[in-house]
């Protein structure tokens, strides 16, 4: 409560201030502080032109598909493709539904 009612005073003795000398407010030096954090050189993080973004593949359920004809032409397992989409019951998919499609696993 202090650090407020101090501010308040010099604040209102640097408004006075400028109104005695009739100076505007922004011909005074500006203040050390501020709300802007300057981030120190050591914690900036580099950017470069270019980063690697895994492509994320994807496949819309058509009528007749199952899991195991989805896997199969992917090159993956049932069970990848239930992990991936957070599926409950693996006999159970909607038509349009869209799944994620795994990277192929190394066996």
């Amino acid at each position: 409560m202090k650090h407020y009612i101090l501010f308040i005073v010099v604040g209102t003795l640097i408004f006075f201030s400028c109104a005695s000398q009739k100076k505007a407010h922004n011909s005074l030096p500006q203040s050390n502080y501020t709300t802007d954090y300057i981030v120190p050189e050591k914690e900036k993080a580099v950017v470069t032109d270019s980063v690697a973004v895994p492509e994320i593949k994807t496949h819309i359920v058509k009528k007749g598909e199952s899991l195991w004809v989805i896997a199969k032409k992917y090159g993956v397992t049932v069970r990848d493709l239930v992990e991936a989409n957070h599926i409950a019951d693996k006999n159970i998919i909607m038509v349009n539904q869209e799944l994620i499609i795994p990277d192929k696993k190394k066996r």
